[in-house]
């Protein structure tokens, strides 16, 4: 995106409007809209028709307006993508929840967002502004909704290890993951979930849990504990 005037702005509004909106793959006309700055004054778009009308003699071609050249160069640099019937879209999931996820910490929306139901856009979305704001009362709530299976926990989960490790509500997700893993009523499959999750959370502290079960009264722990240390 280098040498394209305001480049990451208009990435990071497209990608909040995206996730908003449940929509990763906007008509192009939809996402020239969304990559206006709402400080610029308004001018008059130049839409593309759906049928090109006959160029009439003598007449002149409009510029296009600083909307559709950003969003043309944006393309033409592999920032964004464009997709058959007129969509366009990030190449990456990963790129666009990044760039939303900034997004929602600068213009808000969590809310909105997090009372979604569960799908990728709003998944690496809530994922990544975790990196940039405490995201302890969207935690609170998603736990207060939470079902037998623990979706929501598990979902949270996946944050810990891009989060930074000074995050207050790492603290919460962590003790909530061992206690399923020492709960015997709990499915097994649920318990080895949280064991995946323990894990890959990127805490060093992990291990010296794992060593420290190896002498749970629990065979199930025992079992598990071993499989986290490897």
């Amino acid at each position: 995106t280098t040498g394209i005037p305001k480049a990451m702005p208009a990435l990071e509004r497209l990608a909040h409007q995206m996730v908003l909106e449940t929509d990763l793959f906007p008509p192009e006309k939809t996402a020239r809209g969304w990559v206006k700055d709402p400080t610029e004054i308004s001018e008059p778009e130049d839409l593309l028709p759906e049928s090109p009308e006959p160029e009439k003699k003598g007449k002149k071609e409009k510029a296009p307006t600083v909307r559709k050249q950003v969003l043309n160069q944006l393309v033409e640099a592999g920032a964004l993508q464009a997709r058959g019937e007129g969509q366009v879209g990030f190449p990456h999931a990963m790129l666009a929840g990044f760039l939303a996820g900034k997004a929602l910490s600068e213009f808000g929306g969590t809310g909105n967002v997090a009372r979604q139901l569960p799908w990728a856009g709003r998944t690496l979305a809530l994922q990544f502004l975790a990196t940039f704001l405490d995201v302890s009362a969207v935690i609170h709530n998603i736990y207060t909704e939470d079902n037998p299976l623990q979706q929501g926990l598990m979902g949270t989960a996946r944050w810990l290890r891009t989060a930074p490790k000074e995050a207050r509500w790492r603290v919460e997700v962590m003790r909530r993951l061992v206690n399923i893993l020492q709960q015997p009523v709990t499915a097994y499959s649920i318990r080895t979930r949280a064991l995946a999750a323990l894990g890959t959370s990127g805490d060093p502290g992990v291990l010296t849990l794992c060593r420290k079960f190896l002498d749970s009264k629990d065979a199930v722990v025992r079992k598990l504990s071993s499989l986290g240390l490897g």
